[in-house]
């Protein structure tokens, strides 16, 4: 059991750095890419979260992975990586209900380059397609469920307890009340994000559709990250 341990999370940490190294070379270059993947890799928080027995860690390499899959996707207009990205991400959220709150950061990659028709409909169909591969792994995790007398809707306790978290905090934890203020640290995070962009515009010779991608997600996340945690504040 030891040894399986250890090659599962060491799986799901490589799986998570290979994955941000794939992103990075999509969006900057291959030096840049594996710093963020050596640094990602190193974190030590990570570490620990990707080390443990709690969903946390199946959570962080599903995110990153359905991220760099769903980019590849876009990329290559692969209705079939599409389907697979929606795969990762069901995994992902079958894991930890509350990581569903990512979703708006993945569908980033999924803007169309422009508002023509056929950009358009290309977005829409990838789009079907990564909802679809939630709605597969979804079946596939019930039929699993159901053959081990589990029922079908196996994810309803989940909604239930997404639907008390707006009156309750889930983190409000004897200890743990200093959760309730990170919002500073994501305003800090957007602020030099935003001021580091001009000295990166100087470096390329332009910001790209990719490059836009990258920091639109980053964005959004921020956004989401902020939302959650002044919301639960506010519900306290």
């Amino acid at each position: 059991p030891t040894v399986a341990a250890f090659v599962l999370h060491s799986a799901f940490l490589i799986a998570a750095a290979l994955a941000v190294y794939s992103i990075g070379v999509a969006v900057a270059d291959r030096f840049a890419a594996m710093l963020a993947a050596v640094a990602f890799g190193l974190h030590i928080p990570l570490v620990r979260t990707l080390g443990s027995d709690y969903v946390n860690g199946a959570v962080v390499t599903y995110s990153v992975l359905s991220a760099a899959v769903l980019l590849r996707a876009h990329r290559n207009g692969s209705l079939r990586l599409a389907l697979l990205a929606g795969v990762v991400a069901g995994a992902m959220v079958h894991s930890n209900i509350a990581s569903g709150l990512l979703f708006p950061a993945m569908l980033t990659w999924l803007l169309p380059a422009s508002l023509d028709r056929a950009a358009v409909r290309r977005s829409v169909l990838e789009l079907l397609a990564w909802t679809a591969g939630i709605v597969v792994c979804t079946a596939v995790l019930a039929v699993v469920g159901v053959t081990r007398g589990s029922s079908w809707l196996f994810f309803v306790p989940s909604l239930s307890w997404v639907a008390r978290m707006g009156t309750e905090n889930p983190w409000d934890v004897a200890g743990l009340q200093w959760m309730g203020a990170p919002w500073m640290f994501a305003h800090a995070a957007m602020v030099g994000a935003a001021v580091m962009l001009p000295f990166w515009a100087r470096r390329r010779d332009a910001i790209g559709e990719w490059e836009t991608k990258g920091c639109a997600s980053f964005v959004v996340t921020v956004l989401i990250f902020v939302e959650v945690m002044t919301g639960f504040r506010v519900a306290l």
